[in-house]
């Protein structure tokens, strides 16, 4: 897998955009079946917790999944060399999660181990090849539509996070598969 370019990056989700409702639901329901337990994080627990601060943005989310989703298929193939299940994805998120405690300076932590998590994040992500570009699209897209309501603007955080943690998931699914 190679990281994509800005303008490669945006092409890839124009057509997306482009798509019927019936092909978009196709290439989502493809996913549901390669990936159910990444599927079902998605569409569950990881919208659910943004929805308890705004559901408009956890609409928002489920949208850029989708977007997230798109790019990697489109580019990259299909994912059905390697299924994630539940122990992959729970190790991955448990991983992710504590990784990212450890770039908050507020939460407590041993400070030997806070940049252990840390270096480790930077090199997980340069292994799994994370879509920067893909990265700041979500970023931009999440400000944008917070900034037109004033009551989406405390869900900008966990937004922004999730959508970061199933970026890095659909990279180190792809990663690991090549």
């Amino acid at each position: 897998m190679r990281v994509l370019s800005e303008s490669e990056i945006n092409r890839i989700i124009q057509e997306g955009k482009k798509l019927s409702e019936d092909e978009g639901t196709a290439v989502l329901d493809q996913f549901e079946q390669e990936q159910p337990e990444i599927y079902q994080a998605i569409f569950g627990p990881l919208s659910d917790a943004i929805a308890e601060d705004s559901l408009d943005m956890s609409y928002l989310f489920l949208d850029l999944c989708f977007d997230i989703i798109w790019v990697h298929q489109k580019q990259f193939g299909n994912t059905l060399k390697k299924v994630a299940g539940k122990e992959w994805l729970n190790a991955k998120i448990g991983r992710l999660d504590a990784e990212m405690k450890a770039l908050n300076e507020d939460l407590p932590m041993n400070e030997r181990f806070r940049r252990h998590l840390q270096f480790r994040f930077v090199d997980r992500s340069a292994e799994a090849e994370i879509q920067l570009e893909l990265l700041k699209y979500l970023e931009n897209r999440v400000h944008n539509y917070a900034s037109f309501e004033r009551s989406r603007q405390s869900a900008i955080r966990i937004t922004n996070n999730l959508l970061f943690v199933v970026a890095m998931l659909m990279a180190e699914l792809y990663s690991e598969e090549a």
